[in-house]
């Protein structure tokens, strides 16, 4: 918690809202994911927590940015009661979230360097293009 002190009104925040944890388990996957539905009355996801995608993209911080940007544009509209934006914002990412599956598809497909690398053999299978 002494880190939060530097950012104080993230503190503030955390301290208000947040709950103090001794210990957490966590679990790193290489997996993708998007919510079925971003926003909702009181709420709106932006960067991972409105989806994710596998590090070998190199899409993460991009996407990140730009959903924050665009989150932070239909809020404005939204706090003035116009949703609008905010089902465009999820339906935007809904279209590049589908983009992204296409594309990692082909290139999990090409990949040809490890024919035995059970990584690769996983992704090839997980993600066979139809």
């Amino acid at each position: 918690m002494s880190s939060l002190n530097n950012a104080p009104s993230v503190a503030l925040l955390s301290h208000r809202h947040g709950k103090s944890v001794e210990r957490f388990n966590a679990l790193a996957l290489d997996n993708s994911s998007r919510l079925d539905k971003c926003w909702g009355p009181g709420w709106v996801a932006a960067g991972d927590a409105s989806m994710s995608f596998d590090p070998l993209s190199s899409q993460g911080i991009f996407n990140a940015l730009y959903s924050g940007i665009k989150a932070g544009q239909a809020l404005q509209h939204g706090i003035r009661g116009d949703l609008s934006l905010l089902s465009s914002y999820e339906d935007r990412l809904r279209k590049i979230y589908s983009a992204y599956l296409s594309s990692r598809n082909v290139y999990y497909s090409l990949e040809r360097r490890w024919p035995s690398s059970r990584f690769w053999q996983r992704r090839r299978n997980t993600y066979a293009v139809a």
